[in-house]
Order: C-alpha cells, then structure tokens, then sequence
C-alpha cells in the first residue's frame, strides 16, 4: 500500500477513536502469543503478546503497531487503541536495525504520552 503521511495522520485519527458498539475498543486481540508458532518476526520492536486484524499487539495491547518496508524505504505506525497517541514513522531507508531503533523510541513516546 502506497499513501501520503497526511492520509496515514487522517487513519491514525480514526484508529485512536474507533470504539465498537458497546463502547469498547474494536482492535481485540485475536491470536494470543501461546498459540502462535513462531514469532521472531512478531517481536521485532519488542516482545509481542500476539496479533489482531494484522496489528502486533506490544505492552498487554496497550500499543498496537505494524512495520513496513519497500524498495529504499521503512515505516513504523503505531498507536494507543482508544488513546491519546499515535505515530507514522517514514524513512528513507532499508536499514531494518534503524526501523527498530525508530519503532522502539515511538513505542516509548506513545507509552510515555498515555501516562499523562
């Protein structure tokens, strides 16, 4: 998928306040760590608790986020389900020890902006 960081600002807006009906969040867990049989790839910007609707769940589902890469290029997008903060992360660049370094310091901002 192919977007602009404003259009990746607009879904951010839409993720942080997507509640279902009953006023829940409507990002649940749906594979637990337990029943997945191999997750290296999972805990790439940390350890991953498992994985729902495609996002990797960090911190007990506190932050839930997906890495990217394609042809000279990284992203990193998270956010806090039902939160205040979410983050597009983009570099020019396909060093993948980089776009950990960059999803671990947004999972650590994100965590410290909840706290607030």
């Amino acid at each position: 998928m192919y977007s602009t960081p404003d259009d990746m600002g607009q879904w951010l807006k839409h993720l942080l306040a997507d509640r279902s009906v009953t006023g829940r969040i409507a990002h649940g867990l749906y594979v637990q760590r337990g029943s997945i049989a191999g997750v290296e790839r999972f805990d790439a910007v940390g350890r991953a608790d498992g994985i729902g609707l495609g996002w990797v769940h960090y911190e007990g589902g506190k932050i839930l986020g997906k890495t990217g890469a394609h042809d000279g290029f990284a992203t990193y997008i998270a956010f806090a389900p039902g939160g205040k903060a979410g983050v597009f992360g983009v570099m020019p660049t396909m060093d993948l020890e980089a776009q950990k370094r960059m999803a671990i310091a947004i999972n650590q901002w994100i965590s410290k902006m909840e706290a607030r």
